[in-house]
This record gives structure tokens, sequence and C-alpha cells, in this order.
């Protein structure tokens, strides 16, 4: 339980002993604040459950990875463990007395490390979900597995989560590219200069 009902635990006994039953061990944590440390952790303030994350993007071995490490503190500077490791060296002595902070950014951080180190073709079959929007319009040749494994190679090192894959993503797999020329304008380039550039990159690209 939360830290926060230590007061109660004592009436909880007596309420036990009064039925005449034997009282479970009883284990208390320090709460998890927001990261502005100015509350507990709630859904008030966003996302709480786990089914929240999944449905994000974030991998199950990134959350317990991230998770553990919300107050416990192993003996080592280890921030990676997979769940055979923690199996190993997880020890609630290692928890400390002080609220945890749930920093988002480290959640990120854990979870494009586990996204980098997944094979191709597991990572093809947990992000088509997320990429089904896309593939709905999409024309069929940019539909097959093969593109998709040439597109998770390129964004595999970038992605933090697999919310926004079909967000970083989605040019791919429009039938024509529609794009401001505006942003083409380089600093002081006139249109005629950057059109120029643009033929000249076009060329060696093709070549």
């Amino acid at each position: 339980r939360g830290d926060e009902w230590l007061p109660s635990l004592p009436k909880n006994i007596l309420l036990y002993q009064a039925f005449g039953w034997v009282p479970p061990k009883f284990f208390h944590l320090p709460l998890i604040l927001n990261k502005d440390g100015g509350g507990k952790l709630s859904k008030r303030q966003g996302d709480v459950f786990v089914e929240d994350f999944l449905a994000k993007g974030y991998l199950p071995e990134a959350l317990i990875n991230f998770s553990v490490l919300l107050g416990w503190h192993p003996k080592n500077d280890q921030e990676i463990f997979s769940l055979e490791e923690l199996e190993k060296v997880f020890d609630s002595d290692g928890i400390g007395t002080s609220p945890a902070i749930f920093d988002s950014e480290k959640l990120d951080y854990f979870n494009a490390y586990y996204l980098r180190k997944k094979p191709l073709t597991e990572l093809l079959l947990i992000a088509k979900p997320f990429l089904a929007p896309l593939l709905i319009t999409a024309p069929e040749h940019k539909q097959s597995d093969d593109f998709l494994r040439k597109i998770l190679e390129l964004e595999q090192p970038r992605l933090k989560n697999l919310v926004e894959l079909p967000i970083n993503t989605k040019f791919f797999f429009e039938a024509s590219l529609k794009i401001d020329p505006s942003l083409l304008l380089w600093k002081k380039l006139s249109p005629a200069e950057v059109k120029a550039n643009l033929l000249e990159i076009g060329e060696f690209i093709n070549n």
C-alpha cells in the first residue's frame, strides 16, 4: 500500500483481530509523485493505467524496467534490467523512504532503448496496429511487409514510442507529396535558386 495509509494501519490490525482473522503482512511503499513534485500521481494529471501506456506504444519491458526504479535502487549504477535479472537482484531492502518522481522523459528513454533492440520482424508485428490508419488509404504497393520493414529500419533509431510512428511516417504512405513551397526557401535564396539546387540534388540522387 502507499505510505499515506500508515496512520490507519493500527485500525486495520484491530479490525482483523476483532473478526478473529489473521492479519496479512502489510507492506507500505513511498508515493509516486507527478514530475513537478506537487502531488501524488493521479489520473487527473494524465495517464496512470498500464493500458493507457500500452495504447500509446510503450513496451511492457520498458514499463517494468521504469517502474521498478521508482523508489528502488540497485546496489550498482545499472539501469537496464531484463525481467530475469530483476527476479535475481530485486530486494525490498533497496526501496527508499522518499517519494519517487514519475519522469515521463525517463520512461521515453527506456522505451526508446527497448524499441531499438527489437528485431525488425518483431517490431513490424507490434507496429502494424499503429500504422493501420495509414495503410487503409495507402497505395497497394505501400502496404507490403517489405515496404513497412524499410520504413521501420529508418525510424527505429529515432522512435520513442509507437504512437508517434504514424505521425513521423505519414508522408511515406501518400500517393503524392503535398508541401508548402515556401518551406523549401532557405534563408535568402530566391525560388529560382532553390529550384536549380533541387534539380541538381535530384540528378545526384538518381545517379
